[in-house]
């Protein structure tokens, strides 16, 4: 019997002190929602979606100076 594999996606994350200084940093940094309160939503949003459709999602948290 072949075993069933399970999506797997790490998701991008992002600390609200850390967010403004990020999207200086990332090259479409612009394209990023204006500001942590939104893009949080949004985020949200997109994790519950990928949740809901029986992936595994991991939240992969991004520090500036680890970036």
């Amino acid at each position: 019997m072949m075993a069933r594999m399970q999506k797997v996606l790490g998701f991008a994350w992002y600390h609200k002190e850390h967010y403004d200084r990020l999207r200086t940093m990332f090259a479409d940094g612009d394209k990023l929602h204006p500001n942590y309160e939104q893009w949080f939503h949004a985020a949200n949003l997109g994790f519950q979606r990928f949740e809901g459709s029986g992936t595994v999602v991991e939240k992969v948290y991004v520090t500036p100076d680890e970036f």
